[in-house]
């Protein structure tokens, strides 16, 4: 079979949920024996050129130049569906794998035109944030997002979600036949610590043998919870003198809002070497997250033997069972 993924970035870097899943999807379907082609925007510090990336298996990426914040100007989706179209035709396309809402309309134009069957990888429903938000103050709801998803996920063949949950939500939200929609457990890959001075220099501070490493990894949003952060590390540290907190993944402009909280250490994003010897000396994962499908670091932290403090959300309230593993 012929596959042909689109993705709106690929490689994916360590903080892509999304994007790594659908790299681990293309790896596997390649390593079964099928041909994959992938179809990747660029941003500017990113190659132009046609290369054969090698990881584990063969992958022809091809890239495109996409519009920054493609959140709030989707693309043309004619331009992008006469890209689409060719390479169908070049490669004799038999399925087209997206994970983005916003190539939705392109994508199911060259999948009825072309008769190839199309597939939607769904992370997170925009709409979810409607249900879990209404009322709040300030908050305005993407509704152009929300129905670019309902169009792809109804004008898709099959949709494949990464939780049970996010499957069981989906067939609620949008009342499409429970048949055409499927879990698809993630996978992650065993990561290999590297050396990093940084981290080393950074754990010469710490005094693990009488501290637990309470490790947090994620990006800045209302999603993760990161503005829960501050009240549990001071709760925490009021009741106990043995917690030591590292934040990883924050970016610098809102380091200032956690700089001042007791036994706190802050990272930027690290590369997956990096966050292995993390997990290897953590001893607690914190995630607050408010939504979440699936998360990457929960399952790569659980893989190193690190115990999980989760909510009860989405893909990680599927994995976690209360006191038994997390």
């Amino acid at each position: 079979m012929n596959l042909l993924l689109v993705s709106h970035i690929f490689p994916p870097p360590v903080f892509d949920g999304m994007a790594r899943y659908a790299e681990n999807l293309a790896t596997g379907l390649s390593e079964a024996g099928h041909n994959v082609f992938v179809l990747s925007g660029f941003f500017n510090n990113y190659s132009v050129e046609n290369h054969v990336i090698q990881k584990n298996s063969r992958l022809l990426i091809h890239r495109y130049q996409i519009i920054n914040r493609l959140k709030y100007r989707p693309e043309p989706w004619q331009r992008f569906a006469n890209l689409l179209e060719s390479k169908v035709k070049k490669y004799h396309i038999d399925l087209i794998v997206i994970q983005h809402p916003y190539h939705g309309a392109a994508a199911s134009f060259v999948s009825k035109k072309m008769g190839c069957p199309l597939i939607y990888i769904c992370h997170t429903p925009a709409a979810l944030d409607r249900i879990i938000r209404k009322g709040e103050k300030n908050f305005h709801h993407d509704i152009d997002n929300e129905e670019r998803e309902h169009f792809i996920v109804s004008n898709s063949d099959a949709v494949i979600c990464v939780s049970e949950s996010l499957r069981q939500l989906l067939i609620r939200l949008y009342k499409i036949k429970s048949d055409s929609v499927h879990f698809i457990p993630t996978g992650v890959t065993p990561l290999k610590a590297g050396s990093s001075k940084t981290i080393s220099a950074l754990l010469r501070q710490f005094n693990l043998k009488e501290k637990k490493l309470i490790l947090f990894v994620g990006r800045e949003s209302w999603e993760k919870g990161t503005d829960f952060l501050p009240d549990i590390i001071r709760q925490t540290t009021m009741r106990t003198n043995k917690a030591q907190f590292l934040l990883v993944g924050l970016e610098r402009r809102h380091w200032a809002r956690y700089l001042l909280l007791p036994s706190t250490y802050i990272l930027p994003w690290l590369e997956s070497g990096e966050l292995a010897k993390l997990y290897n000396l953590s001893h607690i994962l914190l995630l607050p997250s408010r939504r979440d499908s699936m998360p990457y670091v929960l399952l790569e932290a659980m893989s190193c033997d690190v115990v999980p403090v989760v909510t009860d959300v989405d893909g990680p309230g599927d994995l976690i069972n209360h006191q038994f593993n997390g």
